[in-house]
């Protein structure tokens, strides 16, 4: 799964200096293309990552900028849709005194041999976060060709609904008078 591709998002951690070291990565289709049945196939998200280095953990504040280009649920047309987000983690050694914990989802725990950071899966995980449930742009609601509702209309299936429901049983017409009264 990892090439040179996403290889820029490998950290080497005897290179950082104590304090803060910021870095600066650009996210683009090939990056979404490493990763196996992905939410997201093509964008273009900027990633800044602020990671404080302290003696026994890494304080990393990640904040992402850009377009995701998903499919519509409704007409499968592609449409841009924006990630703004910030998000913080920790990685902390193993060794380093802190209690290992499974509630604690904010920190990662890492081995005290590792040289190396790769923060793909992350940068990857935060960016699916951003997906919505329901994908249906707000320009689809009105003139998408293929919204299901204006293919009704166009073939006059919609009119025909709105006038029988005009010629309704006259006894629903008590029940909707006593709902009124109340």
């Amino acid at each position: 799964m990892r090439s040179d591709d996403i290889r820029e998002l490998n950290i080497e951690l005897p290179k950082l200096k104590n304090g803060k070291n910021e870095f600066r990565f650009e996210i683009g289709k090939k990056f979404f293309t490493h990763f196996e049945s992905s939410l997201v196939e093509e964008g273009r998200v900027s990633v800044i990552l602020d990671l404080y280095k302290s003696l026994n953990q890494l304080d990393a504040h990640f904040r992402f900028e850009g377009e995701i280009e998903l499919l519509c649920d409704r007409c499968m047309l592609p449409f841009a849709y924006p990630v703004i987000r910030e998000q913080r983690l920790i990685y902390a050694y193993r060794d380093s005194g802190i209690q290992e914990d499974d509630s604690e989802d904010e920190v990662i725990y890492m081995e005290p041999k590792n040289h190396l950071l790769d923060i793909s899966q992350e940068v990857y995980d935060f960016i699916c976060l951003e997906v919505p449930i329901r994908k249906v742009p707000e320009s689809c609601k009105e003139d998408c060709p293929n919204n299901p509702l204006n293919l009704l209309k166009d073939k006059g299936i919609i009119g025909e609904v709105e006038a029988s429901e005009e010629n309704t049983d006259p006894r629903w017409e008590a029940l909707k008078k006593l709902k009124s009264d109340n």
